[in-house]
């Protein structure tokens, strides 16, 4: 799966900031998506919720406060994008 930066600027233009973190900069060789909230028009310092990124989707990696409601796989883009309201809502 890949995200565009097209739903990256759809989420933020709903308060949420997607940051994409390469394989290259974490320990364990998987690519993670963080989603928080922006703050003046920043990611805040505590993401709510962490997927790990593979080429069947996002999987949920873990989440902050009440996020035992987001989906635990996101199967690709279109969904996500369809996601994003509930997910504004949440962070």
């Amino acid at each position: 799966m890949k995200i565009s930066k097209t739903t990256i600027n759809m989420a933020a233009r709903r308060g949420v900031a997607i940051t994409v973190i390469p394989e290259d900069k974490l320990n364990n060789g998987q690519t993670s998506v963080e989603f928080a909230q922006l703050e003046d028009g920043e990611p805040a310092d505590e993401h709510a919720a962490l997927y790990t990124l593979t080429a069947d989707g996002l999987f949920f990696a873990g989440g902050c406060d009440d996020t035992e409601e987001w989906p635990h796989w996101i199967e690709d883009e279109t969904r996500l994008r369809a996601l994003l309201p509930a997910m504004a809502a949440e962070v």
